[in-house]
């Protein structure tokens, strides 16, 4: 008998509410300062953000991090 390859052993697990879950999960943390890493500045206003959801959601963000 032939052995399965690497991609052939794999199991595809689809659960499209985790995403939500971890979107959730990373604005609160913004919300409350936590594993925030950087600070956009616009019209003397301060807003706290993870570079990865800004470069994840943004082509320029990505660039400007990179």
């Amino acid at each position: 008998m032939a052995e399965k390859t690497a991609m052939e052993s794999l199991v595809h697990y689809s659960n499209p509410p985790h995403a939500l879950s971890v979107l959730g999960v990373l604005n609160e943390q913004r919300l409350q300062g936590h594993m925030c890493d950087v600070v956009l500045v616009v019209a003397d206003q301060r807003y706290r953000a993870h570079k990865s959801v800004l470069a994840a959601s943004s082509e320029y963000f990505q660039t400007l991090f990179s």
